[in-house]
């Protein structure tokens, strides 16, 4: 059986409300802390990604140069350039620490790549620096570089060694740069992916607001109606004074002096009345009482047969006689 709630007339109805305004607004808090979040975590370290993404290309013609300089006999090192070659690009693809480059970069984190996209491009990268390093190799040993298997794919005409080597190069400079745009596109697409939630968030919790506030307006707006149907239905005697006369009547005083709520108010003429209101409710006593109160510039109130003078305060006086 459904238990009933009992009646509280003046009990706070706005609580509800109000935790639902608070509520409100945590969540929303929450969302955008962590659509914030998650949208900079994927976007950290793209900077240094699209450093080493960048500057495969740059290894992958400084590779060809080393190879022919150490052709010729000259000094050269192209074993520690295909090392960061072959390094970066596995880092690019899997996450971790990109090597150093001697009077260029620092070693570098790198998170790892996201997106079947990017992750495709970086695996063909790495499959074209494996074959120009084996080709490289290749060169070096002067061994035949159609001999080299080639594992990205490709289908190279040209038989030449060095024109061979040459072409590789340039197709993995060509698929890093791809790499590099797709990662930087993913970057921009991410941030502007994070501008339009927090707009759409910022648009749905303002209009979420305006919702609460108004049922909270509403709730306000019933319990004011309810308190003024009981002080008005009550018959009780109340009557507000101020500088300029009397200010309020209650609908029980003017009818029980038998004249109308506009007639009493800002005039001299409700004291007259204060009589008609003690005889009417038996207690001639009260009458000098009564006046007093109503002509001075206190709080005064009445009930039963016991009065009580409060103390002299600047805004509109109110006088209170026990109902009939």
């Amino acid at each position: 059986m459904r238990r009933r709630q009992a009646f509280r007339p003046f009990a706070s109805r706005g609580r509800r409300t109000f935790a639902a305004i608070l509520a409100t607004f945590a969540l929303f808090s929450a969302l955008s802390v962590g659509v914030l979040v998650r949208s900079t975590s994927r976007s950290q370290y793209k900077a240094s990604v699209l450093e080493v993404a960048a500057r495969q290309r740059t290894l992958a013609e400084r590779y060809v140069k080393e190879v022919l300089l150490a052709r010729a006999g000259a000094q050269a090192n192209p074993r520690y350039v295909g090392g960061l070659l072959r390094t970066s690009a596995e880092t690019l693809l899997e996450g971790g620490v990109a090597p150093a480059v001697h009077g260029d970069d620092d070693e570098t984190k790198l998170s790892a790549a996201s997106g079947s996209l990017v992750r495709g491009q970086l695996k063909q990268e790495r499959r074209l620096v494996n074959d120009l390093l084996a080709t490289g190799a290749a060169v070096l040993h002067g061994n035949p570089a159609t001999s080299v298997r080639l594992t990205a794919h490709e289908r190279l005409k040209v038989t030449d060694p060095v024109a061979r080597l040459r072409v590789l190069a340039a197709l993995t400079s060509n698929v890093s740069l791809n790499a590099a745009r797709t990662i930087g596109t993913a970057n921009d697409r991410n941030i502007n992916n994070l501008i339009t939630i927090q707009m759409i968030l910022g648009l749905v919790g303002f209009l979420a607001s305006l919702l609460l506030g108004w049922a909270l307006i509403a709730a306000t707006r019933r319990q004011a109606v309810h308190f003024r149907s009981l002080v008005t239905s009550s018959t009780d005697l109340v009557l507000v004074f101020g500088a300029g006369g009397c200010r309020y009547v209650s609908h029980s005083v003017a009818k029980m002096v038998g004249r109308e709520d506009r007639q009493l108010l800002g005039t001299s003429s409700t004291g007259s009345s204060i009589p008609t209101i003690s005889r009417s409710c038996g207690r001639h006593t009260r009458t000098a009482s009564l006046r007093r109160r109503f002509s001075g510039s206190g709080t005064g109130s009445a009930s039963g047969g016991t009065s009580k003078r409060a103390s002299p305060t600047s805004g509109p006086t109110a006088a209170s006689a026990a109902s009939c």
